[in-house]
């Protein structure tokens, strides 16, 4: 491979799964500490702004699901199956009827 060549985008698409594959345990807790520093109240904000149909691209583990207005129809995806597996979880604790699914199609 050309030394400025870019991997397979399969490779590159494993290889980033993993990363947040191995970071999903522990992901909310890591991120509760920037958000607190920099974002303060800005994912209810962003969240609270949604109407009618909403796409999640790399909903992650589910953190804006609270801060969705009831009547939003939202659907998430995420490369990650174990972030995606924390997503439903927190949607199905929520009681709501959010689909969240995989960001990747099956083989």
């Amino acid at each position: 491979m050309h030394q400025d060549a870019q991997p397979p985008l399969d490779v590159e698409t494993g290889r980033v799964r993993g990363i947040y594959d191995a970071m999903a345990p522990r992901y909310d807790r890591m991120i509760a500490v920037a958000e607190r520093l920099l974002f303060r109240d800005g994912r209810q904000w962003a969240c609270a702004q949604a109407t009618g149909r909403v796409l999640e691209v790399a909903v992650g583990t589910g953190r804006n699901l609270a801060c969705y207005p009831a009547d939003v129809d939202l659907t998430g995806v995420e490369l990650s199956p174990s972030m995606l597996a924390q997503a439903q979880a927190r949607a199905q604790a929520l009681h709501r009827s959010s689909t969240c699914d995989s960001a990747t199609p099956s083989t």
